[in-house]
């Protein structure tokens, strides 16, 4: 007798396995596989909530734009975002980027936007995630103070230690005499730096180990 044994589809599997599948996917695969049915959806939570998605980086060059709000509302485990964009990008994309993190993302240490230009309107929502930051890099955004009403205290900067700034050239500096915790800062390449402030800075922050202007 010719007896044919059951195939065994993903379903058969209990949820520790379709963890460990899982979890080689990547965000936009698993935003993908999460829509396929109940007990996926269930598997690909567990995932987003897992320390592989502690932290993620997104280029503009290889983002899928339809996934950026997704994305965000997913990770709310999120500890470290790191985002390469590019000067042309769509106000869309920054207004669905910007809206993710600062409505989201409440438990990041550490954030990352580079060649993204900001206005004022985009930068003070930003502004809302700030509070729990140890590590922020807005470098080459084209920061200025006059254009982003740029305001960077020990207030809403508590727990601050590396600020990078560096590539705006037009960003005057007015706000680094309120800066009083910082340890590593880098302004290399803001030329527009206003001299007597920076010093105030120098003279307010104690704590700095590293420097570079």
């Amino acid at each position: 007798v010719n007896i044919r044994s059951k195939m065994t589809t993903l379903l058969d599997l209990n949820q520790d396995c379709l963890n460990i599948i899982f979890s080689y996917l990547n965000i936009y695969e698993l935003i993908d596989v999460e829509d396929t049915c109940a007990a996926f959806k269930i598997v690909c939570e567990d995932v987003y909530a897992s320390k592989k998605y502690h932290s993620i980086k997104l280029e503009l060059r290889h983002l899928k734009i339809e996934y950026v709000p997704r994305i965000l509302e997913k990770l709310k485990s999120l500890r470290s975002f790191e985002f390469s964009g590019g000067y042309l990008m769509k106000e869309t994309i920054k207004d669905d980027l910007v809206e993710g993190i600062s409505t989201h993302c409440h438990k990041l240490s550490r954030l990352t936007i580079n060649y993204m230009q900001f206005d004022k309107r985009l930068f003070d929502k930003l502004q809302s995630c700030f509070q729990n930051l140890i590590f922020l890099n807005l470098s080459n955004c084209s920061i200025s103070d006059s254009s982003t009403g740029l305001h960077l205290d020990s207030n809403n900067l508590e727990n601050l230690k590396e600020l990078k700034l560096d590539g705006n050239a037009s960003m005057s500096g007015a706000f680094f005499k309120d800066i009083t915790d910082l340890e590593i800062l880098d302004v290399s390449h803001c030329y527009g730096l206003r001299y007597y402030e920076f010093l105030q800075f120098l003279k307010n922050c104690k704590k700095r180990i590293s420097l570079n202007v």
